[in-house]
């Protein structure tokens, strides 16, 4: 009987044995992987009105002596101003104070403007805005105590001021915003000016 059960036992291991196909190789993991798969699901995208916009700007600083100013006229009609806003437009503006912005091509032709007016490149500095950042660009630095005059636009209009200031830095502190409403034709940046002075 033992016997008999051992037989049955080694048969039907047998026919077990004898009935199972071999395993199918599978093709490796990287062949099985389709460019679909590894796109990000809708959840992990950025909508279009949040991604980072940035702005990256060249900033040339020139000193010109007061009496050559009216040959910053010509400049003015090649580069643009109207993204540009200030704190305090008609402070900046009384001051002469100019800020504007041009293509790259332009540069040449408003180097040689500004040189034959006796314009000196005091610096020149690269800054990479993302919206809402702010970088201080430094005009000058104040090793001394010193008055600075001015003219002022509070009060009596065109009045000189002088305004005693430093040791320190004379700077500009520029900051990149979205334009509300988006005019077209124009960056979605704008930058905002801020005169500030620090010790």
């Amino acid at each position: 009987m033992i016997r008999l059960l051992q037989i049955v036992v080694l048969s039907c291991a047998g026919l077990l044995l004898t009935g199972c196909n071999a395993p199918e190789k599978s093709a490796p993991l990287w062949q099985q992987v389709k460019i679909g798969d590894l796109a990000p699901s809708n959840s992990g995208k950025l909508h279009t009105n949040q991604s980072l916009k940035t702005i990256n700007l060249i900033v040339y600083i020139f000193e010109i002596p007061a009496e050559n100013i009216s040959a910053l006229d010509n400049i003015w009609q090649m580069l643009h101003t109207k993204p540009l806003r200030f704190n305090d437009y008609d402070t900046f503006g009384a001051n002469s104070f100019l800020v504007g912005f041009g293509q790259v091509q332009m540069w040449n032709e408003i180097r040689d403007v500004l040189r034959s007016a006796g314009g000196r490149r005091r610096e020149t500095a690269s800054l990479l805005l993302s919206d809402g950042q702010a970088n201080d660009l430094t005009i000058t630095v104040l090793s001394n105590e010193q008055t600075i005059f001015y003219t002022s636009t509070e009060g009596s209009l065109g009045s000189l001021e002088g305004v005693t200031i430093g040791p320190g830095r004379l700077a500009l502190r520029i900051k990149a915003e979205k334009i509300q409403p988006f005019p077209p034709g124009y960056k979605e940046l704008a930058l905002s000016l801020t005169k500030i002075v620090s010790r």
